[in-house]
């Protein structure tokens, strides 16, 4: 690490100290007992879910003043970002292959899985839409989830809580600016309309021209001599809302994201404002849960889901390539829980999903010249049991077969013991499997990729020793080692030695060895939080690390509540080098971010109807690049430098 970089570090640790050795009020409790549903089907607590579990409050949120899932993500515990300024990919545990979509992540949104089919794709940033003033919480489940939810669970699971009517009980409205052109507002809206019912709603809208840069490797009078100017802008809008009367939930969300590929990627025109994406997602679901007996409880739900996606790529001056893809599907799942006894919990599930249309096209408009149409259906059954066997120990087995008509059929177990000698410390060894079946981009021809006949599902196993300890009252410690393997990996490799022309292959398997440590301080007005992670994930035939993969992340951050309503938060989170596809290393590098809250108080001590906010990322303005793509001619994609955004919250 360099000298100047040391410095900054000093800086935020010397701020983050008082968070996490101050000893004011426990709060600590409140979050330990929050009861979350997306590892096990069922309300589980931290100490209880067999997995290594991080959750974000609204409060959290509130607090460091983040705007997407991504800002969460690069601060919590394992995880780390790469951006080719197209779309966010998500790495965790040494593992993010360039331009995968994060497509061995599974995102879900009150439950429902929010992956579009084509490319198995997982949206955190803008592209996902959600404004995370409407989210209650975020439960994030480390490891391999295809015992509970399927293909795409390898590395995690990430649950987006929307808050219900009660929880908001009100309205506010916001307006942002700042750094490159960015402007937006957001909406939301909550109400108890009567006992036992209530009613959420949020939208969001942006608009960001973008940063220019400049790209070494297009430094010519032809492409601009490597200046990207006006080509990296990105438009929003999204909507959603959720309707709770007894036992009955309905969920529905809507969002559109076009953005420009100022990066030449695909072999496209650097530097021509003609290239672009635009994804839309939506979905509605109804859930319903009801006691259908003493100790048995039945959830059910179904749901309808839609992704359309439009790309427009400009190869020359007269000659543009309009691809598009959509999907369409329902599904309905169905969960008996049953308790056996005071000891002996049973849950069985059955799921199927049917995508009617499920096509890759091009060109949008007019004849198409080639389409790729692949509509399907997946029935899943799934059986889980947890024993208590002592107070203090519990046991726990699970397995689901999923039926995949395109690609055959998958079975995935999982086991954990979990021992918990006080209520202040827990142990858990866990073992699971993970299946992800391959995309339908990745198993037919497109107009930039050929099919390989022999490709099948990567398939692996993780695993993993979890020591968690109450170190006071308001202190959480963390440990986690773990061991992973991947066979089968399915790479986008370039064909014929051309950058033009790509095949998804199963080029290897992965092998990685890691330790996450996390301490996690909550004291009421002063809340903080630090963690180190050390991976190493290495191709298993030839030993060379993987892409995109940093053996080092060091994180940390505190919030504080001033009197007078001035709500100061900062962070800081270093990484070190990652390998590209080209072969080359990006640099190691130091980030800080700090968030600035003001809400003017009120005489009557009722909360303020304003609220200030100023979030400044990359404060130190650190220049530093993310590994890029086969797809790209640069091996490292450099991202923004220091960024301001103010925003004005209304509430009423």
């Amino acid at each position: 690490m360099k000298a100047g970089r040391t410095s900054h570090l000093v800086v935020i640790l010397s701020l983050l100290a008082p968070g996490l050795l101050a000893a004011q009020a426990d709060a600590l409790d409140s979050l330990l007992n929050t009861r979350i549903s997306s590892a096990a089907k069922y309300e589980q607590t931290i100490s209880e879910v067999a997995g290594a579990v991080t959750i974000v409050t609204a409060d959290d949120i509130a607090r460091f003043g983040y705007r997407t899932v991504a800002e969460v993500l690069a601060v919590t515990r394992g995880f780390y970002l790469s951006n080719d300024r197209n779309y966010t990919y998500v790495g965790t545990r040494g593992f993010s292959r360039p331009t995968d979509y994060n497509n061995r992540i599974l995102i879900l949104i009150d439950g429902q899985v929010t992956n579009e089919p084509i490319w198995g794709g997982a949206y955190v940033a803008s592209e996902l839409g959600t404004a995370l003033s409407a989210v209650e919480r975020i439960e994030i489940i480390r490891g391999p989830g295809s015992a509970v939810h399927g293909t795409g669970a390898v590395f995690g699971v990430i649950n987006i809580v929307t808050k219900d009517g009660g929880q908001v009980e009100g309205g506010a409205i916001a307006g942002h600016g700042g750094s490159y052109g960015s402007r937006g507002a957001t909406a939301t809206f909550g109400r108890r309309l009567a006992p036992g019912t209530d009613l959420s709603l949020f939208a969001s809208w942006l608009e960001v021209d973008g940063s220019d840069f400049y790209v070494p490797e297009y430094d010519a009078p032809e492409t601009h001599d490597g200046l990207a100017r006006g080509v990296d802008w990105e438009g929003q809008w999204g909507f959603g809302g959720k309707l709770q009367r007894g036992a009955l939930t309905v969920t529905a969300s809507f969002n559109s994201r076009r953005k420009s590929i100022p990066t030449g990627a695909f072999a496209v025109m650097f530097g021509d404002d003609r290239s672009w994406t635009v994804d839309r997602t939506g979905v509605l679901q109804i859930a319903y849960e009801r006691a259908i007996a003493k100790g048995m409880t039945l959830r059910t739900r179904a749901y309808g889901t839609g992704y359309w996606y439009e790309g427009d790529y400009a190869y020359a001056a007269d000659d543009v390539y309009p691809e598009g893809a959509g999907a369409e599907g329902v599904g309905a799942e169905a969960v008996l829980t049953w308790d056996l006894n005071s000891a002996n919990r049973l849950t069985a599930g059955a799921e199927a999903l049917y995508y009617w249309r499920a096509e890759y096209y091009f060109p949008r408009e007019g004849t198409r010249e080639f389409s790729i149409s692949n509509p399907f259906w997946r029935p899943s059954l799934y059986l889980q049991n947890e024993y208590q066997v002592t107070g203090a120990l519990s046991v726990l087995a699970g397995v689901r077969y999923d039926s995949y008509d395109e690609v055959g059929s998958a079975l995935t177990p999982r086991g954990a013991l979990i021992f918990t000698p006080t209520r202040a410390t827990s142990f858990k060894l866990l073992y699971g499997r993970a299946y992800r079946a391959p995309s339908l981009a990745e198993r037919e021809p497109s107009g930039y990729a050929i099919p390989d006949p022999d490709l099948r599902a990567e398939k692996g196993g993780t695993l993993e020793l979890i020591y968690q300890q109450r170190l006071s009252r308001s202190v959480l410690g963390t440990v986690s080692l773990y061991d992973y393997r991947l066979n089968g990996l399915i790479d986008q490799v370039a064909e014929g030695g051309t950058d033009e022309l790509y095949v998804f292959r199963n080029v290897s398997d992965a092998h990685a060895r890691g330790m996450e440590v996390g301490l996690d301080g909550r004291f009421g007005t002063l809340s903080g939080y630090a963690s180190y992670s050390i991976q190493e994930a290495h191709d298993e035939l030839t030993g060379i690390v993987l892409t995109n993969s940093p053996k080092h992340l060091l994180k940390g951050g505190a919030a504080l509540r001033l009197p007078g309503g001035v709500r100061p938060a900062v962070e800081g989170r270093y990484e070190s080098g990652r390998r590209t596809v080209a072969d080359t290393w990006t640099d190691d590098f130091f980030v800080a971010d700090l968030h600035l809250g003001f809400s003017p108080p009120r005489r009557d001590g009722a909360l303020s109807h304003l609220d200030l906010s100023l979030r400044m990322r990359n404060l130190f303005g650190t220049r530093y690049a993310t590994p890029g793509g086969v797809e790209h001619v640069q091996p490292a994609i450099e991202q923004d430098g220091r960024t301001v955004l103010a925003e004005l919250r209304y509430r009423f």
